[in-house]
């Protein structure tokens, strides 16, 4: 997902990393793994419900710039899409490089005080 600026990646974003749910989910934080000298100094995170009428949620974090795993906390709730905007690149080409990447959360209450069938042990 490399790109440039000017290349029509939103928020001055040097990458960009679009993960679709296969059903609504609260995400309660983000962990990546990146190497130093090749990450960004923010994260631009945009949740996007099941829904066309909800909100969406979004959320800037700033990122260290280390090789260590970091626990990057969103607490989103019930979203179907997450995007990841990696935005101001360490590198002077604008370079980024992520070992991993995990999303920690549940599958989001259908409704209030409700649990879907058969997806109380799942996490996203």
């Amino acid at each position: 997902t490399k790109g440039g600026a000017g290349e029509g990646l939103p928020d001055g974003a040097v990458a960009m990393l679009t993960l679709e749910f296969t059903q609504s989910v609260d995400i309660t934080a983000v962990s990546a793994v990146f190497q130093a000298g090749f990450c960004c100094k923010r994260c631009h995170f945009v949740g996007t419900p099941a829904d066309d009428g909800g909100a969406e949620q979004d959320q800037w974090i700033s990122v260290a710039n280390s090789h260590a795993e970091q626990s990057l906390v969103v607490g989103f709730r019930g979203v179907r899409r997450l995007q990841l905007r990696l935005c101001e690149g360490t590198d002077f080409y604008g370079r980024v490089v992520m070992y991993s990447l995990k999303v920690l959360g549940s599958p989001a209450l259908a409704s209030e005080g409700t649990i879907p069938k058969d997806t109380t042990d799942n996490v996203a």
